[in-house]
């Protein structure tokens, strides 16, 4: 049985040009992963922003990112 993201979910990873991956269950490689990016975005992107739009979202990764070097490399 294949599932899929509830359509609120869905609506909100595309505005901000998201893609939506499930996981599948009890899979700790999944999980460690999870954690890795998890951990990316909470030490890049302070608590308690206030991202405007999409477009404010994408303006403070890309800024982010220009000052971190190799900030793609530590997605993996």
């Amino acid at each position: 049985m294949a599932a899929n993201a509830t359509e609120p979910v869905a609506a909100f990873a595309g505005s901000l040009g998201l893609e939506v991956k499930l996981l599948p269950l009890r899979d700790p490689g999944s999980k460690g992963m999870v954690a890795r990016r998890n951990r990316f975005f909470r030490q890049r992107f302070v608590p308690g922003l206030d991202y405007r739009s999409p477009a404010d979202f994408n303006l403070s990764w890309l800024t982010g990112c220009g000052l971190v070097a190799n900030c793609a490399a530590d997605l993996r």
